[in-house]
């Protein structure tokens, strides 16, 4: 006669599962942490506040996971550097107000058709306008040095 367990929480339970039902570690794997598709971001959302830029950078980073997106961020901030370059040292300030204007439209021209054809996200300026201008010139100098993937 079979003894009977004092504990009934440590009985053997009884399923009808098969071998070929128990999901492989890879699948459970997929549905606890889905894999992030290129161009969307790790970030669910952004932090409500971030503390530094140190901290904003990583999060600016993986807004621009696409490589198409950050060459067009390149290509936009490097025609509107030239574009400043060029009012500094043939107009002057006052002068190339205008220079100025286009300088910002083709700038975030780029940079938001880059967001919104192909990362398909918010851009950060909207949220973290002074960040986000940091972040834009410093990942163009990361670029332009190559420490950066174009």
């Amino acid at each position: 006669m079979a003894r009977k367990p004092k504990n009934p929480d440590t009985a053997p339970v009884e399923t009808d599962a098969t071998i070929s039902d128990i999901s492989a570690p890879e699948a459970v794997i997929e549905t606890i942490a889905p894999q992030v598709e290129p161009g969307t971001s790790t970030y669910a959302a952004p932090p409500p506040r971030f503390e530094s830029f140190e901290a904003f950078y990583p999060y600016y980073l993986s807004e621009h996971s696409h490589r198409d997106n950050r060459r067009l961020h390149v290509v936009g901030t490097g025609l509107a550097l030239f574009l400043l370059a060029q009012m500094l040292l043939f107009h002057g300030i006052w002068d190339g107000l205008g220079l100025i204007v286009w300088a910002a439209v083709i700038g975030y021209g780029f940079a938001w058709a880059g967001h919104y054809f192909i990362e398909k996200n918010k851009p950060a300026t909207f949220t973290y306008p002074a960040w986000s201008l940091m972040g834009d010139f410093k990942m163009f100098w990361e670029v332009v040095t190559r420490k950066r993937d174009w």
